[in-house]
């Protein structure tokens, strides 16, 4: 995909982070250079052992007689996550060719030389068709996609709505009538406050309860990622939330000025009728 199918918000993006790396000084940009090598070597080594831990379940499932009893068995002894022993499986799969496997890991993005993280591998593998995958690579390289631009591309390669789709995949069923889109959004946006108080912030059992009580060597580089993305995360919902607060905020006035209209309309005709009457009489 050409230079050509970038958005203006990509090309700005870029254009900034060109003008900040040229404008780091030696021992900063030396410094970053520095923590980039140790974080793309945490990357790598933690997308290299997943792969392992793949390759290790499908093998060993394959001589099963019974490959659904035996990934059963799997997910006890090695106390894993299912979500991870499918992912891990699917990954395994998708670049079972150990030269594929290779190209995945050297890729980078053109702009920031940086790798393809686990969020981007998680979207690839969702796709059958092994030529496509690699294609797809090559262009989130090439023009430094992010997660939700591959997801887009992902869309558009099997023809379906682009963005219209829950985090999960299935596709968003939109309301047809206002006061539907207005229950939806009453509905979402309760769902974090409550969803808050009871999982994320709760004295007791909340993230950072959870994450205080975690022994260091459970703090993978995964789960870093993971963190950052849920951060990532937040900061983009509360741009969308400001965005749709004044969507709202508009809406609201446009709403009440059409509401008083019709009011006013209506008593100026219900006065006419009654002036109407008494002339008749």
């Amino acid at each position: 995909m050409s230079r050509k199918m970038i958005s203006p918000q990509k090309r700005e993006e870029l254009a900034e982070l060109k003008r900040v790396t040229e404008a780091m000084s030696p021992a900063l940009r030396k410094a970053g250079d520095r923590a980039k090598q140790l974080i793309e070597r945490s990357l790598s080594h933690a997308l290299a052992a997943s792969w392992e831990v793949g390759k290790i379940f499908t093998t060993a499932c394959e001589h099963e007689q019974d490959p659904d009893e035996a990934r059963h068995a799997l997910i006890l002894y090695t106390d894993l996550s299912p979500r991870y022993m499918d992912q891990w499986t699917c990954f395994y799969r998708a670049f079972s060719d150990e030269a594929d496997r290779d190209r995945l890991f050297s890729a980078r993005m053109k702009m920031r030389n940086t790798p393809l993280t686990w969020p981007y591998i998680q979207k690839l593998i969702t796709i059958s068709d092994k030529a496509e995958i690699m294609k797809l690579i090559d262009q989130v390289c090439e023009n430094d996609w992010s997660v939700d631009e591959l997801q887009a591309a992902i869309d558009r390669l099997f023809n379906k709505a682009v963005g219209q789709r829950h985090a999960g995949g299935r596709p968003v069923s939109v309301p047809p009538t206002l006061s539907g889109k207005i229950a939806n959004l009453q509905k979402i946006v309760g769902f974090i406050p409550r969803n808050a108080h009871i999982i994320y912030q709760h004295p007791q059992n909340g993230i950072l309860k959870t994450l205080s009580e975690l022994p260091a060597d459970r703090i993978t580089p995964e789960l870093v990622e993971s963190l950052d993305a849920a951060l990532n995360s937040l900061v983009e919902a509360g741009e969308t939330i400001q965005n749709l607060q004044g969507d709202l905020q508009r809406g609201l006035a446009i709403a009440q000025e059409r509401a008083g209209r019709h009011t006013q309309a209506m008593a100026e005709r219900e006065a006419d009728d009654i002036d109407g009457k008494k002339k008749r009489k």
